[in-house]
């Protein structure tokens, strides 16, 4: 009988073990599978010719980290969350009044907590929950000074605006929630998300962004009829201790027409390091007459002109996205402020810098019942401090303190790396969720907080600062 009982304990063993072994490959297999992979390219070059000039990027941007504690409705969370953004900008003049401006963005969320129950100091219950979340792009768009916007008094001024553009972005989403029990650790929750577009846009007439005599308290706006071409991807991919608990691909163009109008304030001066900027608040809104689905979904207004897909943006709002059921919490960022630099010549203002305001909230396992809000200001950086933060927010590398250069290239450079990148990290976590379940009894270290030496609880860096003048204009 004691025989028998014992080769029943060693199958049921070998059962396990070979659930485990299946859920991890049905998690590669998924992970390869559901994420794309090297459909979008970077954003072709600008069109026109070169005023003969190299042209010299500038750049700007941000990071902060925070020691958060926030309130749910049966415990609390405490930990460090870090916000931040960085921008690298290129201008090229290919005509008396027209020019164009490559971009390349990247702007992230990272977000490490240990959640307590009732209390982190008596804790009957605790939790580590990691977020990691960014969108990186790279987008070539043309202006004019050759057109007009409306103040509020009907009054039609020379403004600059839009004539179209060019662009490529990727974006990612990883959050994990563990749990550890008599020194042992247990996944509970892990979801990956990803999402992918290349499109370009045409506005006729140009879209006015705002007036070139820019004046404080005053408003404007402007409209025009715009056509874009483009694609589309997204998927994600959840999974607890037990194996996979949902996954979806979906695809589709960026083809239609309709009626973008902007409204612009004037919000007045803003002294950042040591130059006077004028900030500007600027709101795009999209009316599609004709378009596929992905195209009505609409257009966000990123610093003040670089134009994006809604159904691609992953940080602008999740709670319509097919995963967000399965998240665990919902970080977003937005932006509507640019701050722009006194006019060269007879050129027009610059963009030395903008603001970006960030929202979490966590619904599992123990819902906030304020969560998190921030606001990150950007100031001039060297293009080099923008590549470190840039590869700060995407996990690439440990956050670096100013001045230094990243150890691994951005991923902003190529529009399918990011994806790439994506679809080998979840197969790289699939095999430790795999590893959790056969071993059952690793220790799982304390969180790691990347900048919690270089960015003290509270505190924010600001880079150098960047000549007073981009070139251009």
């Amino acid at each position: 009988m004691s025989t028998m009982r014992a080769t029943t304990r060693r199958r049921a063993r070998w059962a396990t073990r070979a659930g485990a072994i299946t859920v991890t490959a049905l998690l590669a297999t998924l992970a390869i599978w559901t994420f794309p992979v090297g459909n979008v390219a970077a954003a072709p070059p600008a069109l026109g010719a070169a005023s003969g000039t190299a042209p010299v990027p500038w750049a700007y941007g941000n990071l902060t980290t925070e020691n958060v504690t926030w309130p749910a409705t049966h415990g609390m969370y405490e930990g460090y969350a870090t916000y931040g953004f960085s921008v690298i900008l290129n201008q090229t003049n290919t005509s008396p009044t027209t020019y164009s401006l490559s971009e390349k963005q990247t702007v992230g969320a990272q977000i490490n907590l240990t959640y307590c129950r009732p209390s982190c100091e008596a804790p009957v219950v605790t939790e580590q929950y990691s977020y990691r979340a960014w969108e990186t792009w790279n987008d070539v768009t043309n202006f004019t000074t050759v057109v007009s916007v409306t103040l509020h008094d009907g009054l039609s001024v020379s403004a600059v605006g839009i004539t179209g553009s060019n662009a490529s972005s990727a974006a990612n989403v990883t959050e994990q929630l563990t749990v550890g029990r008599n020194g042992s650790v247990r996944l509970i929750d892990q979801l990956f998300a990803s999402a992918s577009t290349r499109f370009s846009l045409e506005f006729t007439p140009a879209l006015g962004l705002f007036p070139l005599n820019l004046t404080l308290g005053a408003s404007w706006m402007a409209s025009a009829a715009f056509t874009a071409v483009g694609s589309w991807e997204s998927a994600y991919l959840s999974a607890s201790a037990h194996g996979p608990t949902g996954s979806s691909q979906s695809r589709g163009n960026l083809s239609g027409s309709g009626i973008a109008t902007l409204d612009g304030t004037d919000r007045g001066g803003l002294l950042l390091s040591h130059q006077g900027l004028t900030q500007v608040a600027l709101h795009l809104g999209v009316l599609p007459t004709l378009g596929t689905v992905g195209f009505r979904a609409g257009f966000d207004l990123m610093d003040g002109f670089a134009i994006l897909p809604h159904v691609g943006n992953l940080l602008q709002s999740s709670s319509t996205a097919g995963w967000a059921s399965r998240a665990m919490s919902n970080t977003t960022a937005t932006t509507s402020l640019a701050d722009l630099g006194p006019r060269s010549g007879g050129g027009p203002e610059s963009f030395i810098a903008s603001a970006w305001s960030y929202s979490t909230a966590i619904s599992s396992p123990d819902p906030t019942s304020s969560g998190g809000a921030s606001t990150v200001q950007g100031a001039p950086l060297t293009p080099a401090e923008a590549g470190s933060t840039s590869s700060c927010l995407e996990g690439t590398v440990a956050c670096a303190t100013t001045g230094s250069n990243p150890t691994t290239p951005t991923f902003g450079g190529s529009g399918a790396l990011p994806i790439a990148f994506l679809g080998i990290g979840t197969v790289a976590i699939a095999v430790i969720v795999g590893g959790l379940l056969i071993a059952q009894r690793r220790r799982i270290p304390p969180p790691i907080y990347p900048n919690a030496a270089l960015y003290p609880p509270g505190g924010s860096r600001t880079g150098a600062v960047a000549p007073d003048e981009p070139p251009g204009g």
